[in-house]
Protein backbone atom coordinates (compact mmCIF):
# COMPACT_ATOMS: atom_id res chain seq x y z
CA UNK A 1 0.00 0.00 0.00
CA UNK A 2 2.98 2.25 0.98
CA UNK A 3 4.38 1.91 -2.52
CA UNK A 4 1.10 2.38 -4.66
CA UNK A 5 0.41 6.17 -2.16
CA UNK A 6 3.95 6.45 -3.39
CA UNK A 7 3.74 5.85 -6.60
CA UNK A 8 0.59 8.52 -6.99
CA UNK A 9 2.12 10.99 -4.84
CA UNK A 10 5.14 10.91 -7.54
CA UNK A 11 2.71 11.26 -10.59
CA UNK A 12 1.51 13.89 -8.94
CA UNK A 13 4.45 15.94 -8.65
CA UNK A 14 5.41 14.82 -12.33
CA UNK A 15 2.60 16.74 -13.46
CA UNK A 16 3.39 19.46 -11.70
CA UNK A 17 6.83 19.24 -13.44
CA UNK A 18 5.06 18.98 -17.02
CA UNK A 19 2.65 22.06 -16.30
CA UNK A 20 6.02 24.41 -14.87
CA UNK A 21 8.20 23.36 -17.84
CA UNK A 22 4.80 24.10 -20.24
CA UNK A 23 4.68 27.31 -18.25
CA UNK A 24 7.72 28.26 -18.86
CA UNK A 25 7.84 27.67 -22.43
CA UNK A 26 5.15 29.88 -22.60
CA UNK A 27 7.10 32.60 -20.82
CA UNK A 28 9.84 32.11 -22.91
CA UNK A 29 8.11 32.55 -25.97
CA UNK A 30 6.03 35.39 -24.96
CA UNK A 31 8.94 37.74 -23.15
CA UNK A 32 9.52 39.31 -26.30
CA UNK A 33 8.17 41.48 -29.33
CA UNK A 34 11.56 41.29 -31.18
CA UNK A 35 14.97 41.02 -29.92
CA UNK A 36 17.11 43.98 -29.06
CA UNK A 37 13.82 46.06 -28.24
CA UNK A 38 12.41 43.96 -25.14
CA UNK A 39 9.95 45.82 -22.62
CA UNK A 40 11.14 45.12 -19.51
CA UNK A 41 8.79 46.45 -16.73
CA UNK A 42 10.31 48.61 -13.80
CA UNK A 43 10.15 46.03 -11.11
CA UNK A 44 12.24 43.59 -13.04
CA UNK A 45 14.48 46.02 -14.27
CA UNK A 46 17.31 45.72 -10.89
CA UNK A 47 16.95 41.45 -12.23
CA UNK A 48 18.93 42.19 -15.61
CA UNK A 49 21.60 40.89 -16.69
CA UNK A 50 24.74 42.84 -17.65
CA UNK A 51 27.65 40.92 -19.16
CA UNK A 52 29.87 44.18 -19.78
CA UNK A 53 30.29 43.23 -23.73
CA UNK A 54 31.38 39.57 -23.12
CA UNK A 55 29.05 36.05 -23.20
CA UNK A 56 29.75 34.49 -20.26
CA UNK A 57 29.38 30.41 -20.54
CA UNK A 58 30.66 27.77 -22.46
CA UNK A 59 28.12 27.13 -25.44
CA UNK A 60 29.46 23.51 -26.16
CA UNK A 61 26.91 21.47 -24.06
CA UNK A 62 24.52 23.34 -25.82
CA UNK A 63 25.55 22.78 -29.13
CA UNK A 64 25.55 18.83 -27.82
CA UNK A 65 21.99 19.29 -26.72
CA UNK A 66 21.06 20.22 -29.95
CA UNK A 67 22.11 17.65 -31.88
CA UNK A 68 20.10 15.50 -29.37
CA UNK A 69 17.08 17.39 -29.48
CA UNK A 70 17.27 16.64 -34.02
CA UNK A 71 16.83 12.88 -33.03
CA UNK A 72 14.28 13.26 -30.49
CA UNK A 73 12.27 15.49 -33.29
CA UNK A 74 12.59 12.80 -35.77
CA UNK A 75 11.65 10.09 -33.16
CA UNK A 76 8.39 12.22 -32.44
CA UNK A 77 8.10 12.64 -36.27
CA UNK A 78 8.60 8.94 -36.83
CA UNK A 79 5.59 8.11 -34.23
CA UNK A 80 3.52 11.49 -35.54
CA UNK A 81 3.25 10.82 -39.30
CA UNK A 82 6.09 12.23 -39.95
CA UNK A 83 4.34 15.82 -38.29
CA UNK A 84 7.12 18.00 -36.55
CA UNK A 85 5.84 18.91 -32.86
CA UNK A 86 3.96 22.22 -32.72
CA UNK A 87 6.23 23.59 -29.98
CA UNK A 88 8.57 22.74 -27.22
CA UNK A 89 5.46 22.04 -25.08
CA UNK A 90 4.12 19.01 -27.12
CA UNK A 91 7.81 17.40 -27.43
CA UNK A 92 7.73 17.44 -23.26
CA UNK A 93 3.98 16.28 -23.00
CA UNK A 94 5.40 13.32 -25.84
CA UNK A 95 8.27 12.46 -23.70
CA UNK A 96 6.47 12.21 -20.19
CA UNK A 97 3.87 9.95 -22.41
CA UNK A 98 5.91 7.52 -24.18
CA UNK A 99 9.33 7.63 -23.33
CA UNK A 100 9.95 4.21 -25.10
CA UNK A 101 9.37 6.30 -28.34
CA UNK A 102 12.83 8.02 -27.63
CA UNK A 103 14.53 4.95 -25.79
CA UNK A 104 13.93 6.19 -22.43
CA UNK A 105 13.11 3.88 -19.34
CA UNK A 106 12.79 0.71 -21.74
CA UNK A 107 12.49 -2.60 -19.56
CA UNK A 108 11.60 -0.33 -16.65
CA UNK A 109 8.08 0.19 -14.76
CA UNK A 110 6.88 2.30 -11.89
CA UNK A 111 8.99 4.52 -10.23
CA UNK A 112 12.23 3.49 -11.58
CA UNK A 113 10.61 4.30 -15.35
CA UNK A 114 9.47 7.83 -14.04
CA UNK A 115 13.00 8.67 -12.31
CA UNK A 116 14.51 7.38 -15.49
CA UNK A 117 12.55 10.32 -17.13
CA UNK A 118 12.70 13.13 -15.02
CA UNK A 119 16.84 12.41 -15.30
CA UNK A 120 16.75 12.61 -19.06
CA UNK A 121 15.06 16.32 -19.09
CA UNK A 122 17.39 17.29 -16.00
CA UNK A 123 19.94 16.09 -18.21
CA UNK A 124 19.15 19.28 -20.71
CA UNK A 125 20.14 21.80 -17.90
CA UNK A 126 22.62 24.30 -18.44
CA UNK A 127 25.34 25.55 -15.43
CA UNK A 128 25.04 28.35 -17.99
CA UNK A 129 21.12 29.13 -17.28
CA UNK A 130 22.00 31.47 -14.22
CA UNK A 131 23.65 34.22 -17.11
CA UNK A 132 19.92 34.09 -19.13
CA UNK A 133 18.72 37.72 -20.21
CA UNK A 134 15.52 35.41 -19.66
CA UNK A 135 13.91 35.74 -16.15
CA UNK A 136 12.31 32.80 -17.02
CA UNK A 137 15.20 30.66 -17.70
CA UNK A 138 17.50 32.28 -15.28
CA UNK A 139 14.88 32.15 -12.06
CA UNK A 140 14.26 28.15 -13.17
CA UNK A 141 13.72 25.86 -10.13
CA UNK A 142 16.85 23.71 -9.17
CA UNK A 143 14.42 21.33 -8.77
CA UNK A 144 12.89 21.75 -12.69
CA UNK A 145 14.40 20.32 -15.85
CA UNK A 146 14.58 22.22 -18.85
CA UNK A 147 15.18 22.17 -22.78
CA UNK A 148 16.36 25.70 -23.44
CA UNK A 149 15.27 25.72 -27.38
CA UNK A 150 11.81 26.97 -28.87
CA UNK A 151 10.26 24.78 -31.25
CA UNK A 152 8.08 25.33 -34.13
CA UNK A 153 6.50 24.12 -36.97
CA UNK A 154 5.66 26.98 -38.79
CA UNK A 155 8.13 29.02 -41.03
CA UNK A 156 8.07 32.96 -40.84
CA UNK A 157 5.54 33.31 -43.38
CA UNK A 158 3.31 31.04 -41.43
CA UNK A 159 3.38 27.57 -43.89
CA UNK A 160 4.06 24.79 -42.15
CA UNK A 161 7.91 23.45 -41.83
CA UNK A 162 8.87 20.32 -44.16
CA UNK A 163 7.09 21.70 -46.90
CA UNK A 164 8.76 22.68 -50.40
CA UNK A 165 11.29 24.99 -50.07
CA UNK A 166 13.22 26.82 -52.54
CA UNK A 167 17.32 25.19 -53.57
CA UNK A 168 19.02 26.35 -50.69
CA UNK A 169 17.24 26.97 -47.73
CA UNK A 170 16.16 25.69 -44.53
CA UNK A 171 13.81 25.11 -42.08
CA UNK A 172 14.78 26.10 -38.43
CA UNK A 173 13.60 23.31 -36.15
CA UNK A 174 14.64 25.25 -33.22
CA UNK A 175 17.16 27.98 -31.99
CA UNK A 176 18.53 28.62 -28.51
CA UNK A 177 19.05 32.58 -27.23
CA UNK A 178 21.06 31.62 -23.91
CA UNK A 179 23.94 32.89 -25.30
CA UNK A 180 22.70 36.36 -26.58
CA UNK A 181 22.72 39.23 -24.48
CA UNK A 182 21.28 42.99 -24.61
CA UNK A 183 23.27 44.30 -21.74
CA UNK A 184 20.41 47.07 -21.31
CA UNK A 185 21.25 49.93 -19.06
CA UNK A 186 18.90 52.49 -17.75
CA UNK A 187 19.10 56.09 -16.91
CA UNK A 188 17.07 58.77 -15.30
CA UNK A 189 14.10 60.15 -18.53
CA UNK A 190 13.56 56.36 -19.36
CA UNK A 191 16.45 57.04 -21.19
CA UNK A 192 18.19 53.22 -22.40
CA UNK A 193 21.45 52.22 -23.86
CA UNK A 194 22.05 48.46 -25.30
CA UNK A 195 25.42 46.96 -25.63
CA UNK A 196 24.31 43.95 -27.57
CA UNK A 197 26.47 40.51 -27.69
CA UNK A 198 26.62 37.06 -28.72
CA UNK A 199 24.78 34.67 -31.30
CA UNK A 200 21.87 32.39 -31.01
CA UNK A 201 22.11 28.24 -31.41
CA UNK A 202 20.47 26.95 -34.32
CA UNK A 203 18.94 24.23 -35.13
CA UNK A 204 18.72 22.89 -39.21
CA UNK A 205 16.76 20.41 -40.49
CA UNK A 206 19.44 18.59 -42.00
CA UNK A 207 20.56 17.85 -38.31
CA UNK A 208 23.53 20.89 -38.85
CA UNK A 209 23.45 23.30 -35.79
CA UNK A 210 25.33 26.83 -36.28
CA UNK A 211 25.83 30.27 -34.01
CA UNK A 212 24.37 32.54 -35.71
CA UNK A 213 25.65 36.08 -34.33
CA UNK A 214 22.85 38.19 -32.91
CA UNK A 215 23.14 40.91 -35.59
CA UNK A 216 22.53 38.66 -38.43
CA UNK A 217 19.11 37.86 -37.66
CA UNK A 218 16.16 39.09 -39.95
CA UNK A 219 13.55 41.18 -38.81
CA UNK A 220 9.79 40.33 -40.06
CA UNK A 221 6.93 43.23 -39.56
CA UNK A 222 4.03 41.59 -38.13
CA UNK A 223 1.86 44.96 -37.82
CA UNK A 224 0.98 46.99 -34.70
CA UNK A 225 4.36 47.74 -34.02
CA UNK A 226 5.43 43.55 -33.80
CA UNK A 227 7.92 42.31 -35.39
CA UNK A 228 9.02 38.59 -35.59
CA UNK A 229 12.33 37.49 -36.46
CA UNK A 230 14.02 34.62 -38.98
CA UNK A 231 17.91 33.63 -39.74
CA UNK A 232 19.79 34.39 -42.99
CA UNK A 233 18.65 31.22 -45.27
CA UNK A 234 15.81 29.95 -43.34
CA UNK A 235 12.93 28.93 -45.71
CA UNK A 236 9.57 30.87 -45.66
CA UNK A 237 11.24 34.40 -45.26
CA UNK A 238 9.10 37.31 -46.23
CA UNK A 239 10.52 40.26 -48.90
CA UNK A 240 9.10 42.48 -46.50
CA UNK A 241 12.57 41.03 -43.91
CA UNK A 242 14.54 43.93 -42.18
CA UNK A 243 18.48 42.99 -41.76
CA UNK A 244 19.49 44.14 -38.21
CA UNK A 245 21.16 47.45 -39.70
CA UNK A 246 17.96 48.18 -41.77
CA UNK A 247 15.87 47.74 -38.08
CA UNK A 248 17.94 49.46 -36.44
CA UNK A 249 17.98 52.62 -38.58
CA UNK A 250 14.15 52.50 -39.78
CA UNK A 251 12.54 51.01 -36.46
CA UNK A 252 14.74 50.94 -33.44
CA UNK A 253 16.47 54.71 -33.66
CA UNK A 254 12.64 56.31 -34.72
CA UNK A 255 10.22 54.43 -32.89
CA UNK A 256 7.38 57.12 -32.86
CA UNK A 257 7.99 57.65 -37.08
CA UNK A 258 7.67 53.83 -37.66
CA UNK A 259 4.74 53.52 -35.84
CA UNK A 260 3.32 56.51 -37.42
CA UNK A 261 4.13 54.75 -41.39
CA UNK A 262 2.08 51.68 -39.76
CA UNK A 263 -0.86 53.28 -38.68
CA UNK A 264 -1.22 54.78 -42.21
CA UNK A 265 -0.37 50.98 -44.27
CA UNK A 266 -2.59 49.77 -41.43
CA UNK A 267 -5.64 51.96 -42.03
CA UNK A 268 -5.55 51.48 -46.00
Amino acid sequence: MRFKINYIKLRIVLLFMILSLIRYQYLRQHESGYPGVRYIPPQRIAEEIDTHGKVPGNPDKEIKDAKRLFQLIQAYRKHHNDMYPQKTGDLYLDIYKHPEYYGIGVGLNGMARWWKIVDFIHSFNSPDFKYADSPALRNLPKSSGSIPFIISDKRPDGNAVGGPKPPGARDVLAYSDLYVHQNVRYYKGDRTTSNPVGFYIVLWDDGTVTKVPYNNILYIPQGYGNFGYAFPGQAGVPSDAMTYTEFEEKVANNPQKWRASENTRTKK
